[in-house]
């Protein structure tokens, strides 16, 4: 869990008006990094109905920020909620050249995702 800061203002003076706002460190992973895309899937556990907004940086700019809300058939076979976490973001004119480094980081919920690809595929 995180905590983000500062507190909120509550609508209370009770204990809770202090409370800070907890969200959950979403599951997810960048299964494909291609030449024309990046793809994987992220859900938040705690709230599976929930669709998480997934931004893709290069070279610490944002490129796209999507919903994750493409049906995964494999996920919902995991037991993965209902598999409608899924996202691929074009690359476009941030598409890697090959031979030449580089790196791209996806968050969801100021978490980044693990990647389980690699450039060149």
């Amino acid at each position: 869990m995180v905590e983000v800061w500062p507190k909120l203002p509550a609508s209370s003076d009770g204990p809770e008006a202090n409370a800070p706002v907890v969200y959950p460190r979403p599951e997810g992973v960048v299964d494909k990094l291609g030449p024309d895309a990046v793809a994987g899937w992220v859900w938040n556990w705690s709230d599976p109905r929930a669709r998480l907004h997934v931004t893709l940086f290069v070279k610490g700019e944002v490129v796209a920020t999507i919903v994750a809300d493409r049906y995964r058939p494999e996920l919902e076979r995991q037991g993965i909620g209902d598999g409608r976490y899924g996202f691929e973001i074009p690359l476009g004119e941030v598409r890697p050249e090959r031979g030449k480094p580089w790196r791209c980081v996806v968050r969801a919920l100021k978490f980044s995702l693990p990647v389980t690809a690699s450039w060149p595929a």
